[in-house]
């Protein structure tokens, strides 16, 4: 009895628990015109991957999401309108879900870091840092994925590294400022390895860091990759002549010194290390330990220089997420009412509900339509809740010609959005959403 007790105990703790699998990988200049040839390792990598959230680097559009990425197994999320290759983009594999998002799943600036043009100088058109909130299946357990490409080394490294070095500490100041005490996984092609200056910024939370050669975790964020690092790995650079029976070599063990030896000038530093996953300390016990791994199936280097899956390889990591333990809020957007009968001022309607265990107060939340115009939210939800919201004349009309509206808690986080068009609008129609 004792024994079938154990075990009993031990397989609801295990039941408590789901793993995720997070990578970052770039696909070296994805487009929709790529060959049949280089589409099917790509596809071959993604299926042995096994990811279930991947960070994507140098992706031209939704197209070209498409012939990697069945899209009735994934949600894609990527920039519609942004026109250069180099777009970062972001897969979640069902039932796996994108938190906040229409079902288009087109990123705006609101699901950018640093949509500012003023800011180009550090984060280059749309290579600016695409995050998205991500729930675990049947459950309201959620996690924060973040992807980087920072500015490359084109030009000569010393040349360029103000560039990755300004870009961390604006990605410093926002996780400090509105991503305490959440969870989230900050990853991407670097164009730094783990002991440079752009990377020792993030990771220690100090914005004067030096580039030196260290293995310390934190005390800000905890770098997965330093352990890969240690021991010689590369993830930039393999071709089809490292490649060992099945398997392609990842090592480097001159690598790390390459790159130290040589810093503070423009020497290419050949193999290096240059994707990687941080997360903040809070996680260190959601990560598995010595999941951390560069992709090293022969697969992802197979091929000529153009018919390569990529010049990068995928790394990726586990990490596992206790049910019980205590969830953010989970408020969406159920209905609008954007043409109630008579004047429309003063009178039209939103309604959301809570669908969480716990109350959740909305003070400093807010609504924003696409014209940007705000909504300040006050008072509380309670758990399992509805509320419908009238909206004062002239905080945020809701357009008759269609609309999208945000939900965004207090720290800046957009929980749900919802779009409508002009063909959904009648007078005294109520729109809802899923």
């Amino acid at each position: 009895m004792r024994v079938l007790l154990l075990l009993t105990c031990w397989i609801t703790i295990v039941a408590a628990q789901q793993r995720a699998r997070v990578a970052t990988y770039n696909i070296k200049f994805l487009n929709a015109n790529i060959s049949q040839e280089r589409t099917d390792r790509l596809k071959s990598v993604v299926e042995k991957l096994d990811a279930d959230v991947i960070g994507l680097q140098e992706i031209d559009n939704r197209a070209a999401l498409n012939k990697v990425f069945d899209p009735q197994k994934w949600h894609l999320l990527i920039d519609e309108k942004s026109q250069p290759i180099q777009d970062v983009a972001i897969v979640v594999r069902k039932p796996f879900e994108v938190v906040g998002f229409p079902t288009d799943l087109n990123a705006a600036d609101n699901n950018f870091l640093f949509p500012d043009p003023a800011l180009n100088s550090f984060f280059v058109d749309r290579r600016d840092v695409l995050f998205a909130e991500i729930r675990l299946p049947g459950s309201q357990r959620t996690f924060f994925v973040m992807v980087v490409h920072a500015k490359s080394r084109v030009g000569g490294r010393a040349n360029t590294d103000h560039r990755r070095v300004g870009a961390a500490r604006l990605l410093l100041a926002k996780l400090e400022q509105n991503f305490e005490e959440k969870d989230y996984v900050v990853l991407g092609d670097m164009n730094d390895n783990p002991d440079d200056e752009s990377i020792n910024i993030i990771e220690t939370g100090n914005p004067n860091a030096i580039g030196v050669e260290e293995n310390t975790d934190g005390p800000f964020l905890i770098n997965l990759a330093e352990t890969l690092l240690a021991a010689g790995h590369i993830s930039h650079g393999v071709t089809s002549v490292d490649i060992v029976g099945d398997k392609v070599n990842t090592l480097d063990p001159d690598s790390r010194n390459r790159n130290n030896t040589n810093r503070g000038n423009n020497v290419n530093t050949g193999k290096i290390l240059f994707d990687q996953l941080l997360i903040p300390m809070q996680m260190q016990n959601k990560y598995v330990q010595g999941s951390i791994r560069v992709f090293d199936d022969k697969v992802a280097v197979e091929g000529g220089a153009n018919q390569s899956a990529s010049d990068h390889l995928p790394v990726f990591a586990d990490f596992e997420f206790d049910d019980d333990a205590p969830i953010g809020p989970d408020v969406r957007i159920l209905s609008v009412l954007p043409d109630p009968i008579g004047d429309d001022r003063g009178r039209e309607q939103i309604s959301v509900a809570n669908r969480g265990t716990a109350a959740v107060s909305l003070q400093n939340w807010k609504m924003r339509d696409r014209a940007m115009n705000v909504f300040p939210l006050t008072g509380s939800i309670g758990a399992g809740a509805n509320t419908t919201l009238t909206i004062p004349s002239g905080k945020m009309p809701l357009n008759n010609g269609g609309d999208s509206i945000e939900l965004i808690d207090a720290g800046g986080i957009t929980r749900h959005q919802v779009e409508y068009t002009a063909a959904q609008v009648s007078p005294g129609g109520v729109i809802t959403f899923p």
